[in-house]
This record gives C-alpha cells, sequence and structure tokens, in this order.
C-alpha cells in the first residue's frame, strides 16, 4: 500500500533503483520539491535511498548527522539513549521543527540497525516510536511521513494499536493536501516500503 501511494505523487523523471549510477546521482543532486525547497537532509537521505555515497556537508543539521552514519557501521549513530527523545537538545526549536527532526533521525536510526543488524539500535527505535505516540502529535510535523514503518512495525509485532494510527496518520497527512504525497513525501514512503520488505521479524 505504501509502495501504491508513493508511486501517485513521483514524476516520470524519478529513476528505478537499477538505473545507471549517473542517472540517480544527477536526481539526487538536481532534487528539489514541488515549490523548489532542497532541505539540507534531502541529499543525504535521497542518496541512501538510491545507493550511493551521500555527500554530506561539513557541518550536519542533527538528523542528517543520523543519516550520515546510517550506512557507515565503523561510526556510532548520533542518538540520545534510553527512551525518549532522540534528538532532545533540538527541544528549543518549534514543534513542528521539533517533530519532524526527531521522525527523520528515526526513520535514518531503523535504516542503521537494520544495516548492521543491531538489535540494540532497532529497540531504541521502537522506545523511540512509543514516545512519539505518547508525546508528540503527528498532525505537528510538516506532512512528511518519516519512519511510518518503524510505527507499523510497532503495530503488527508488539500489537500497539495506537501506533497504526499513528502511521495511518502521517499517511493522511502527507495528501491532505492534493489527495497524493508532494514529491518528498512520496519518496519517503518509498524507502519506508523498502524497509518493510527487508524486515526480519523478531
Amino acid at each position: 500500500m505504501l509502495r501504491s501511494v508513493a508511486r501517485s505523487g513521483l514524476d516520470a523523471d524519478t529513476p528505478e533503483r537499477s538505473a545507471p549510477e549517473a542517472e540517480r546521482r544527477e536526481f539526487v543532486d538536481s532534487f528539489a520539491d514541488e515549490l523548489g525547497h532542497r532541505r539540507p537532509v534531502d541529499a543525504v537521505f535521497l542518496a541512501a535511498t538510491f545507493g550511493l555515497v551521500p555527500k554530506g556537508p561539513s557541518d550536519p543539521t542533527p538528523e542528517t548527522a543520523v543519516w550520515l552514519s546510517a550506512n557507515n557501521v565503523d561510526e556510532s549513530v548520533p542518538v540520545a539513549v534510553g527512551s525518549g527523545a532522540l534528538m532532545p537538545e533540538a527541544r528549543g526549536i518549534s514543534i513542528e521543527a521539533w517533530t519532524e527532526t526527531e521522525l527523520c533521525a528515526l526513520h535514518a536510526l531503523w535504516r542503521a540497525a537494520r544495516v548492521r543488524d543491531d538489535r540494540a539500535l532497532r529497540d531504541r527505535a521502537l522506545r523511540a516510536g512509543a514516545w512519539h505516540i505518547e508525546e508528540l502529535d503527528p498532525e505537528n510535523a510538516t506532512h512528511t511521513p518519516w519512519a511510518i514503518h518503524v510505527f507499523l512495525v510497532r503495530w503488527f509485532e508488539l500489537a500497539d494499536a495506537n501506533a497504526r494510527l499513528h502511521a495511518e496518520s502521517l499517511l493522511h497527512g502527507c495528501c491532505v493536501y492534493t489527495g497524493r504525497p508532494d514529491r518528498r513525501s512520496a519518496l519517503v514512503l518509498l524507502d519506508a516500503a523498502d524497509e518493510l520488505k527487508q524486515l526480519k521479524i523478531r
């Protein structure tokens, strides 16, 4: 279902994951949303999604730093330990921006756990998902369905009905204005679908 919704928001010029590297790199390097916006995390997220080596900024934002570490097994993942927020240092920004930062970092953390086959990171991601459900409203985010797959995993592995509702809210939020996801959200959904496809049931 995530893949089907994602396809409705993708442009014809979106390359397949099997496309030549030069084609994928050009897409990543030139990507912008419908309004011409390109966020600091976009290049790193898209590079990971399309199987490319990320070109990280010299001073990455907190969530970008998590993405940069996700595919680098020799680097620690810069998230807070415990069960609460992954990025508590970002709490001073607006609630919308903080929610977006947390969800984006959660999406990257799940990738890091899967790439490294690290049970501790996986459990940390699931605990962060529970914290989101309790503390943050998905409608506070900027309508990008980051980490939607993490909430779906909580639902079907832990029988967490609230996690399914959280995922549904994220999916609805990215389609609420036009009936389909924007370009960026569509790519996030596609990556989430890929993560679910590779899921190892614990």
